[in-house]
């Protein structure tokens, strides 16, 4: 008789999962099993060499895709982590595969993870069909919390300070004095986190570590790992106790039956015996409506108080302080700039009209200085991010710099795409028009512009390519954001302030009364609209958080390209490579891109690449920003007050950057030592159009050697283990 993967009597568990894990979920109702007996199950699947070989294919044309590949194989100086070089690290992998050196499927999975994550880009990922069979849980989150906003601040676990009261809000723990952790599984609680922290997908050391932890708004990757980190987590505490917690997996498939070996091959990996050419069509369905996945809207924000205005998937919303002396304080809360589930009709327009209506609220009531929380903010569509800023500076054209890397596979996307939209453009069909711009952006010519906003003359003035850095690219280009139709691939249309029927807007905040705060997550979209406010707005940044040490820390820790091409968009441009409108198919008979297949996609539960540059406007050194070091004005602790009540912290904020400040020194007391006045901050007398010296703290880079996954060195044995972190 086979034995089965799980035992086949199982119980749904209604385990305590962290709750900041659990509400980004549609539902809270989970079937969990012990992480170990999860874990067992994955390391029975075998590696199989034809279907792994064709995968591996696949991903390397998807690479090529990868703006930053030249970049990681040499970073320039303001990086902060060693380099990688991802296509001798996929030969490595290859090379296993087919010396048959994998145990299980799981391991290969797992150096392919290891790989992409050695580029610290959140827009570079591959979530494969095995690894997400179970998603491994720790029952406790960790906070890091400083006694009075100025002692080096110290771990804890979640529930020893925050908790839910009957009514859902998060309130303090009382009537007993918590312990800090002293350590865990054995290991000094710094050093065992630090490690942990590096397989986040951020490219700032501080931002990882931030990235680990928990709190009412949020769940770390400390509770919600990315790889199994044991049967359970064993946690002393500074008072000599210790506690130990069961780690659990959350069961994302169907186990009844499934057997060990091959039946779970089969059952967890049911398109790798598979052949995928093409997904079946070419271009992307472009809805004016799609059914949402967003909860039903409630009054207001998780953990938060009743807003002046919210959205109603809770992507942005508008408080004010009533504090004395602060009453003169708007706050504009922007979660994310794309919903957490399906894109609901109108959602952009929404978003847009939510941050209109706040802003002539706060001017007409008197509101003279706004803080801007971009905490968790992981990005989304590039046209919000574009018409905040228009709406703060409505005079400021929101121009920016970007590439692509040039290959084969750009090449012959760009031509088609191209001679598509003239095509369409010679049609009195409007609907084919609107519907090839939208499609092809940005590898037509006719849909982007360069970056004074002159249209490109045809496709070699754009495509080049121009040498950069060991590489080849195309020449600099930026969205068209006064078109709706082609601004931005994933949106619905909007029309950008400033532009079109969208002027006569007046600026609602002087530059010098507004400050950004962030905790070093922002990522994607959210790092495009920071560096508009920082070019063109000179607006100052406060971040908070970071390693449990003194000195500066980066405000944008997250993935600092112009444009992540997910599976949507790739999936798309593999069905236009083998299209018969593709005059070069035929070149490339004899190169990898016989292998530009979706065989990648319909393996994997996510599949992304950073596809373009971001550049700052007038640098001369052209240097990607992904590996720029800029230091934020002022850099902050967290205390308890703020893990339960988000007022405490913008006051806090608020008299810091309004209160204390002298013109753009920051004078508080609240600043971490060491943390103002970097050369790379418009505290330290940053110059518009330049990058600072980008010679960053010793501090600032990673420190921990023998970054793990699963016990073992991260991709070993593939290049990705040349990193010195």
């Amino acid at each position: 008789m086979p034995m089965s993967c799980v035992p086949p009597i199982r119980v749904t568990l209604r385990r305590r999962i962290p709750r900041a894990h659990l509400k980004l979920t549609k539902t809270a109702t989970q079937v969990v099993i012990d992480a170990e007996l999860a874990y067992a199950c994955l390391k029975t699947v075998p590696n199989h060499q034809e279907p792994a070989s064709r995968l591996l294919s696949s991903l390397r044309t998807y690479l090529e895709f990868q703006s930053t590949k030249e970049y990681l194989r040499d970073p320039p100086s303001g990086y902060l982590f060693s380099g990688v070089d991802l296509d001798a690290g996929l030969d490595d992998i290859l090379e296993k595969v087919k010396g048959g050196r994998y145990d299980s499927e799981y391991d290969m999975q797992a150096d392919i993870v290891g790989l992409l994550a050695a580029a610290h880009d959140g827009n570079l990922y591959w979530s494969g069909d095995l690894m997400g069979t179970f998603t491994f849980t720790r029952s406790e989150n960790l906070v890091m919390v400083s006694s009075d906003g100025e002692q080096t601040p110290q771990m804890y676990i979640s529930s020893d300070l925050i908790r839910d009261n009957i009514q859902g809000n998060v309130v303090p723990v009382t009537g007993y004095t918590p312990s800090p952790v002293e350590s865990i599984d054995s290991v000094d609680v710094v050093s065992f986190l630090l490690s942990q922290s590096l397989t986040a997908p951020f490219n700032d050391p501080d931002a990882q570590w931030n990235g680990l932890l928990g709190g009412p708004f949020r769940s770390g990757t400390f509770a919600s790992p990315s790889s199994y980190s044991g049967s359970s987590t064993n946690v002393t505490f500074l008072n000599g106790t210790t506690r130990e917690y069961r780690n659990i997996a959350v069961v994302n498939v169907a186990l009844d039956g499934v057997s060990i070996g091959d039946d779970a091959y089969n059952a967890f990996c049911p398109r790798a015996q598979d052949t995928a050419i093409a997904s079946g069509s070419v271009r992307k369905a472009v809805s004016s409506s799609t059914e949402s996945g967003v909860p039903s809207s409630s009054p207001t924000i998780l953990g938060h108080a009743q807003p002046v205005i919210k959205h109603g998937a809770d992507s942005v919303a508008g408080y004010y302080l009533d504090e004395p002396g602060l009453t003169d304080i708007a706050i504009l809360r922007v979660n994310d700039f794309r919903p957490r589930f399906d894109t609901p009709a109108g959602y952009e327009k929404e978003f847009q009209t939510v941050v209109q209506k706040f802003f002539d609220a706060a001017v007409r009531t008197g509101k003279r200085r706004l803080i801007l929380d971009l905490q968790g903010n992981l990005g989304g569509f590039v046209d919000l991010g574009t018409d905040l800023f228009t709406q703060l500076f409505p005079s400021t054209p929101p121009n920016s710099k970007s590439n692509m890397r040039d290959h084969l596979g750009l090449w012959a996307l760009a031509n088609v795409a191209s001679l598509d939209v003239s095509a369409a453009e010679l049609t009195a069909d409007t609907d084919n028009e609107h519907d090839a711009k939208t499609t092809y952006v940005p590898l037509a010519f006719q849909t982007i512009v360069d970056p004074q906003f002159h249209n490109f003359a045809d496709l070699q003035s754009f495509y080049g390519p121009q040498p950069l850095h060991g590489g080849q690219f195309t020449s600099f280009f930026q969205n068209n954001y006064t078109d709706p139709v082609s601004s931005d691939y994933h949106g619905q249309g909007l029309v950008v302030t400033g532009t079109n029927n969208r002027t006569g807007f007046r600026q609602p905040f002087a530059p010098h009364d507004i400050v950004v705060l962030t905790d070093g997550l922002c990522a994607g979209t959210c790092t495009v609209f920071s560096e508009l406010l920082k070019t063109y707005g000179h607006v100052q940044f406060i971040v908070i958080g970071g390693r449990p040490q003194q000195g500066p820390m980066q405000a944008i820790g997250g993935v600092k390209g112009a444009q992540g091409f997910d599976q949507e968009v790739l999936a798309s441009w593999v069905d236009l490579f083998h299209s018969p409108q593709n005059m070069f198919l035929n070149q490339a008979n004899g190169t990898i891109w016989e292998n530009f297949t979706t065989e990648l996609i319909s393996r994997a539960n996510g599949v992304g690449v950073n596809g373009r540059n971001h550049f700052r406007m007038g640098d001369d050194t052209q240097t990607p920003l992904q590996f720029v070091y800029e230091a934020a004005d002022c850099r902050m602790w967290w205390t308890h007050e703020m893990l339960y009540d988000p007022s405490f912290l913008w006051a806090r904020v608020a008299r810091m950057a309004f209160k204390d400040r002298r013109g753009t020194q920051f004078n508080s007391r609240y600043c971490v030592t060491g943390s103002t006045g970097h050369a790379t901050s418009i505290s330290g007398g940053w110059k518009k159009g330049t990058l600072g010296p980008q010679d960053p703290p010793p501090k600032a880079k990673a420190t921990i050697k023998g970054w793990k996954l699963d016990g073992r060195p991260l991709g070993s044995e593939v290049n990705a283990a040349k990193a010195e972190l």
